[in-house]
């Protein structure tokens, strides 16, 4: 098995143990992810005070600063992005 296989098994295995959240995108598509409240966090070459959440990207979502998603009751704004190459995404968010 090469190492990418192994690294695409790991994240499903901890996003699937540790999600705590539904997201539901602009275009109906909803993935389950860890969501972490306000901290500060590394967010590509900025530090962040801001919601993210964490997700396997399915084939069929495209994400793009701007774009709107809910969780729970709350709507937010895709304020960045941060992708790795096993398909995980970041992302952070505003109100």
């Amino acid at each position: 098995m090469a190492f990418e296989d192994l690294e695409v098994a790991a994240n499903s295995a901890v996003i699937g143990a540790l999600a705590n959240a539904e997201a539901v995108f602009g275009g109906g598509v909803s993935v389950r992810g860890i969501f972490e409240a306000p901290g500060v966090r590394a967010l590509g070459a900025v530090n962040a005070a801001v919601p993210t959440f964490t997700f396997i990207r399915p084939e069929t979502l495209d994400v793009a600063r701007g774009d709107t998603l809910s969780i729970g009751t709350k709507l937010y704004m895709v304020s960045a992005v941060e992708a790795d190459d096993a398909g995980l995404l970041t992302i952070g968010l505003s109100a």
